[in-house]
Formats: structure tokens, sequence, C-alpha cells
């Protein structure tokens, strides 16, 4: 979605940012829980104590969900590059 600036007020750029921010939210909770699920499966691929230690499809969800983290860490990036394009665009017009 291209917008030229000039064509762009007040009230337009704050709902963009408003919507980047709200998918920013959005990016963080699902990197908590990805993290959070990633630890779980970490724990119980390690354990000694449980018959899952050492399963490979325990192995292949803690790589999932380890590239879903490396993912959401990217797009929160380029969110707040959005964010900053929005803003500065805003105030040089």
């Amino acid at each position: 979605m291209v917008i030229k600036t000039e064509d762009a007020d007040g009230h337009e750029s704050f709902q963009r940012v408003q919507s980047l921010r709200n998918m920013n939210d959005k990016a963080l909770f699902a990197k908590a829980c990805c993290s959070s699920n990633l630890n779980l499966v970490e724990s119980l691929r390690n354990n000694s104590g449980t018959p899952l230690k050492g399963n490979s499809g325990l192995e292949a969800q803690s790589t999932i969900l380890r590239g879903h983290v490396e993912s959401s860490i990217v797009l929160e990036g380029r969110i707040r590059n959005a964010i900053d394009l929005v803003c500065s665009a805003d105030n040089s017009a």
C-alpha cells in the first residue's frame, strides 16, 4: 500500500500508526507464546525423567518454534521501521 504523504492528514497518519502498533502488539504476543512453548518443548526434550527425551517429534517442534520466534523478531523490526517511516513522512509534510 502506497499513500502519497501530501494527501495524508494527521488523523490518517495516527490511524496508520495505531494500526501498526496493534500489529506489533500481536507480534509480541505471538513471540511470547512461541517462546514459552519452546521452553516447554525444550524441557520435555531434555528431561531425563520423561519417556519423551530425545523424541524426534519434539526436536522438530523445537526447530519450528525457534523459527517462529526469530521471524517475530524480524517482523517487529519491520513494523517499527514502518512506524518510523509514517512518522517521519508526517513530520516532513
